[in-house]
């Protein structure tokens, strides 16, 4: 059974939780330093951190995204992603603490496969990251709450602009490994000049031997090795509930947990010169890492409200036309002397209306669903005409009728 921390580390657990609001560093939270290497000391290499699960992966992470990225920029990292499983529900949290931390995200998640396939996908531009939420929504439309069934074809389709990342097996057999050599062949055929190899150390005593072994299939595929840390928790101390969470995963006590616990607290963020002591010999795949961030400089800063277009006759505008259906519904509904004062008061909300905020194309699709279905609104006015009249009891929620 793997070793657990100390009891005084649980009674400290209430303590390094956190709710996700803190600054890092405050009172309740360790403070973390890259630390100054020794006098002399041969310059350490850049790092990325690009394997990050905060805890929008339900019971998986046991840090929040800003703390993960305030940990980041804290350890002077070049920059990080947050690569929750089959999600980018957290990446908005931490975008926001990334503008205040002023560290580089990388938009990205982690994709867990129907066939045991694990993915990272890294959306190079706008377009791409459309196409990676397209991609989320349909392996969600087809499962149950709170799964994601998504298969290799499927990322195949939508991965035009993704830079793909195949992860490693635990086990280091040779069955596992024949499997992640053809998982890997078939990556770098299908992702040509965007497919890395992802390694990270399990601390199990065999991690030189096994990233040899993930370095030799990267070269005969021609895929790039990638240097992770496969971070569950922005700092040591949150392993205890890194514990909890698993239990509660995995329905069991923590004493009934055994080996289904990490074996250790290693899985916290590290800084560049701890990650080059243990990729020493593959310092390319650190130098990877930066390459990625340099590839994928999309923000959710580029995102902005987009109502989906309308069709219009050619060479109109949505304005246009909602001014030419207004015009002729004003027609139809309104006396000569009134449509004038109707003319006037349309066209200073128009004045007023943001040109570009879809407003417009909104107002010609409200028109297109009142002429569909004409008997909707002929059934509604009875109503309509009530409501005139009526006010709502805020006591008991029923309609009373006015006297006016």
């Amino acid at each position: 059974m793997p070793e657990l921390p100390p009891k005084s580390e649980f009674a400290r657990l209430s303590r390094t939780i956190g709710n996700g609001t803190s600054r890092f560093g405050g009172k309740e939270r360790r403070t973390i330093t890259a630390g100054a290497g020794p006098r002399g000391a041969a310059a350490v290499p850049d790092y990325a951190e690009l394997q990050a699960t905060s805890n929008f992966s339900f019971l998986r992470g046991a840090s929040h995204p800003d703390e993960l990225v305030e940990a980041a920029a804290a350890l002077g990292l070049a920059a990080i992603a947050i690569t929750d499983r089959n999600s980018v529900a957290g990446i908005v949290r931490a975008h926001q603490a990334a503008q205040e931390a002023g560290i580089r995200l990388v938009v990205g998640a982690r994709l867990d496969l129907r066939d045991g396939m694990s993915l990272l996908a890294f959306p190079e531009d706008r377009a791409a990251y459309g196409r990676l939420t397209t991609l989320l929504s349909l392996g969600k439309r087809r499962a149950p709450k709170g799964e994601c069934h998504l298969d290799y074809p499927d990322v195949v389709a939508h991965g035009a602009g993704f830079v793909v990342a195949l992860l490693p097996p635990e086990a280091a057999d040779r069955v596992s490994l024949a499997a992640h050599r053809a998982r890997a062949f078939r990556l770098a055929a299908d992702f040509a000049g965007r497919g890395y190899l992802v390694a990270h150390h399990l601390y199990r005593g065999d991690d030189a031997r096994r990233l040899a072994r993930l370095a030799q299939i990267a070269d005969e595929t021609g895929l790039t090795l990638l240097a992770t840390g496969d971070v569950l928790y922005h700092a040591p101390e949150r392993r205890p509930l890194q514990d909890v969470v698993t239990c509660i995963r995995e329905h069991c006590t923590i004493r009934q947990a055994g080996f289904r616990l990490a074996p250790n607290a290693e899985r916290h963020l590290k800084p560049a010169r701890e990650m080059a002591r243990l990729f020493r010999g593959h310092e390319a795949a650190l130098a990877a890492s930066l390459e990625i961030v340099a590839r994928c400089r999309f923000s959710l800063d580029e995102l902005r409200y987009e109502y989906p277009e309308e069709p219009v006759p050619p060479g109109m505008t949505p304005q246009q036309r909602l001014a030419q259906l207004v015009w002729e519904g004003a027609a139809q509904r309104f006396s000569r002397e009134n449509r004038s004062t109707t003319g006037a008061s349309f066209e200073t909300t128009a004045a007023r209306s943001p040109q570009d905020d879809g407003l417009f194309g909104w107002q010609e699709e409200s028109w297109h669903e009142e002429n569909r279905h004409p008997e909707v609104l002929r059934a509604a006015e009875p109503r309509r005409t009530l409501d005139r009249h009526a006010t709502h009891s805020p006591v008991n929620g029923r309609a009373d009728r006015g006297t006016g």
